[in-house]
C-alpha cells in the first residue's frame, strides 16, 4: 500500500508540513519518523474505510455504500474502492473456503518477496512453526496410544483438535494489553454498567 503512494505525492505532503512546521530536513532520524507516521495514518484511514464498507455492506446493498461515502472521499474515488471492496474474499485455501492459518497470516505479512523483513520475525516465524509440529506430533502420538494403529481414525482425530496457534503465537511473540503481537490490536471489552 505505502510502496504504490508516488515519491511526488509523499514530497507534496512534507512540502504541506514545511509551510505549517519549521523542521529540520536534513535530520534523517525526523524525517524517518515523519514518514513512519505517514505509513501508519495511510494504513489506519484504510483499514477504517475498509471498515466502514464491511458495516455497512451487512445492513445494505452494493447501491447504497456507492451513494453514501466514507468521510471526505470523494464519490468517484469511493465507488472504486466499493468494486474493490465487494471483489475481495478472504485469504485462505480457495478450493476448501477455509481461513488461512494466524501463522501462515504472520509468514505473509513479515515475508517480502526479497525476504524476511528481519532476522527476529524469521526466528518467531520458525520457533511457531516447530510449536506447531510439536503439538500435532503429541496430538497423532495420543490418538495413535486410544485408537490404536488405524490410521483413518487418527486423522479423523487429529482433524477434529484444532491446534490454537493464538496461544503458539502468544508464546514466542508475547502479549499486551488488548495487543496480540503479529495480529495487531484485540477487540475491546465493553463495561458493563456504562
Amino acid at each position: 500500500m505505502w510502496k504504490d503512494v508516488k515519491k511526488e505525492d509523499i514530497e507534496l505532503i512534507l512540502n504541506r508540513m514545511e509551510v505549517k512546521f519549521d523542521y529540520p530536513w536534513s535530520d534523517a532520524f525526523f524525517m524517518n519518523s515523519i514518514e513512519q507516521s505517514m505509513m501508519a495514518y495511510l494504513h489506519d484511514w484504510c483499514n477504517m474505510m475498509q471498515n466502514h464498507f464491511t458495516k455497512m455492506r451487512s445492513k445494505r446493498d452494493i447501491a447504497f455504500l456507492k451513494v453514501n461515502p466514507y468521510k471526505n472521499v470523494p464519490f468517484d474515488h469511493w465507488n472504486i474502492l466499493c468494486d474493490r471492496f465487494d471483489s475481495q474474499e478472504l485469504e485462505g485455501n480457495p478450493e476448501t473456503e477455509e481461513l488461512i492459518s494466524l501463522i501462515d497470516y504472520f509468514k505473509s505479512c513479515h515475508l517480502k518477496p526479497f525476504g524476511w523483513q528481519n532476522e527476529y520475525t524469521q526466528e518467531k516465524y520458525v520457533e511457531m512453526v516447530m510449536s506447531r509440529a510439536e503439538v500435532l506430533t503429541q496430538t497423532q502420538s495420543r490418538a495413535q496410544s486410544e485408537f490404536g494403529d488405524s490410521a483413518s481414525s487418527t486423522e479423523s482425530v487429529v482433524g477434529l483438535e484444532q491446534v490454537e496457534e493464538f496461544q503458539i503465537m502468544s508464546k514466542a511473540l508475547g502479549i499486551r494489553s488488548r495487543t496480540q503481537k503479529g495480529l495487531g490490536a484485540l477487540s475491546r471489552l465493553k463495561s458493563i454498567g456504562r
